[in-house]
């Protein structure tokens, strides 16, 4: 009997095959470690093929995994476009736009978005929601959302993603601070205090960017970062 892997398990490869790395992988998907660990063996077992290569330096692919993974990208991606057009027969092309909004930026900005997209689908149930970006790749993945504008860089493999501007990150310091007064500062003004920064569950992929970033020896930075859920 030739064995079918679960839309689970294909989720769960690709997730590890991107990120290289099980913890990540792990929080990508809103689990923990051992189930990820166990869909994994599971794939492989069923398979009678080994497609992660484990060692002390971390996690590759084998020639098999880099061969599974193409096929692994489409049949999920054709499986969201199946769901899709379930929802869109059942409940009419436009019958519903629910957008999703990062809490990442100023919901001001887009203050009217609501009510043009009411005007550009009349008769359509408009909902716009605000979420954390993974959240809101996760129910576009899902089907339960049609777009959602997201907080980069995010876990956007598979889907499509258009750039629509830059938000500076701005630092909030105390009125006594030495770079209170100025009107532009860099890392080097906050080297040697305590940076409070959102949790890194929330969005790995922008949290490792930026503490990157934050550590580049050309800043000349020696940032003490203290991870909080701000």
């Amino acid at each position: 009997m030739t064995y079918e892997p679960t839309l689970r398990q294909l989720k769960c490869f690709i997730a590890v095959a991107e990120e290289l790395n099980f913890r990540r992988a792990a929080a990508r998907l809103f689990i923990t470690q051992p189930p990820l660990s166990r869909q994994i063996k599971g794939l492989e077992e069923a398979l009678g093929v080994r497609l992660l290569e484990r060692d002390r330096r971390g996690v590759s692919l084998t020639k098999a995994g880099k061969r599974f993974l193409v096929d692994a990208r489409v049949l999920m991606r054709d499986s969201r476009e199946m769901v899709r057009r379930v929802n869109r027969q059942e409940q009419g092309a436009k019958s519903r736009v629910y957008l999703g909004i990062t809490t990442a930026v100023d919901v001001s900005l887009f203050a009217r978005i609501e009510a043009a997209l009411e005007e550009r689908f009349p008769g359509a149930q408009v909902r716009v929601e605000r979420q954390i970006s993974m959240r809101l790749l996760r129910d576009v993945n899902r089907g339960l959302m049609d777009a959602a504008i997201i907080g980069l860089p995010s876990h956007t493999a598979g889907f499509a993603v258009e750039p629509l501007g830059d938000d500076p990150i701005v630092a909030c310091i105390a009125s006594h601070h030495r770079a209170a007064k100025k009107r532009n500062i860099s890392l080097l003004d906050l080297q040697d205090g305590a940076l409070f920064w959102f949790a890194r569950r929330l969005n790995p992929r922008c949290h490792d960017h930026c503490q990157a970033i934050f550590h580049q020896p050309r800043s000349g930075s020696r940032i003490a970062i203290t991870f909080v859920t701000v």
